[in-house]
């Protein structure tokens, strides 16, 4: 978070010109600079206190999240989603598109922040397999911090994919992408389904955009894999396209 800069040293403050209350006017100046002082430290101290507690709220959060869904309280995670994500689909969407096998997590902590993004990671633990390390974004949107979930989206979309039709992947794609913009299987998917409707413009910068969301967050990924992300962009980036 921002903080205000140090103020400039004495010799860079202007006196005032001399005049006959001059003497009157160095004690004033003095206070001045003092009073100017404290507050910028108390200002500092508050922009720490500020960054130190939203960096401390996410993690909760996202305990919270994740227990909600373990025990399968849907309405409470489906109340943590952002905006979006509700605009998108219903609770029942939402409730549908999880696995609901057993399954917990541990080791929750926060991997990287910036203002108003906070990603977390945990350890995805299920019977049988072995333990899987996820990551868990929560984004600030109005004063608020949520969770951008595109699960039900993408579900559609691979699902379009399966019956063959890439018409309907493509806008599929494009809104989870939207829901979702931290999402690299999402933009994946856009890569793919771009590539494939012939709209390059919109391949390449999805194939470059997943796999630089990829690197960021390589746990997000399920598919397509980066290598034929990669493959994907060469291929957009070598013929010249009209289209978007």
């Amino acid at each position: 978070m921002s903080q205000e800069p140090w103020p400039p040293e004495a010799s860079e403050l202007e006196e005032p010109p001399a005049n006959g209350g001059g003497g009157k006017s160095r004690p004033v100046l003095a206070l001045l600079k003092i009073a100017a002082l404290l507050s910028i430290v108390a200002l500092c101290a508050l922009s720490l206190r500020q960054d130190n507690g939203a960096r401390r709220l996410p993690p909760k959060l996202g305990e919270r999240y994740l227990e909600a869904l373990r025990t399968n309280d849907y309405a409470t995670a489906y109340g943590m989603l952002s905006r979006a994500s509700r605009a998108a689909y219903s609770l029942d969407a939402f409730r549908k598109s999880l696995d609901a096998s057993p399954w917990s997590w541990s080791g929750l902590a926060l991997a990287s922040s910036r203002p108003g993004l906070a990603a977390l990671e945990y350890d995805f633990l299920a019977p049988g397999r072995p333990a899987r390390r996820d990551t868990l974004i929560f984004a600030l949107e109005q004063g608020r911090w949520v969770h951008p979930c595109d699960w039900p989206i993408l579900r559609q979309a691979r699902d379009a994919f399966a019956r063959r039709n890439p018409a309907l992947a493509l806008l599929k794609a494009e809104e989870a992408a939207r829901v979702d913009p931290f999402d690299p299987a999402a933009r994946g998917l856009l890569c793919r389904s771009a590539c494939l409707a012939g709209t390059l413009k919109l391949a390449r910068f999805s194939c470059a955009r997943a796999l630089e969301l990829a690197r960021r967050y390589p746990s997000r990924l399920s598919a397509p894999a980066p290598g034929e992300l990669s493959a994907l962009l060469a291929a957009a980036q070598g013929v010249k396209d009209g289209g978007r």
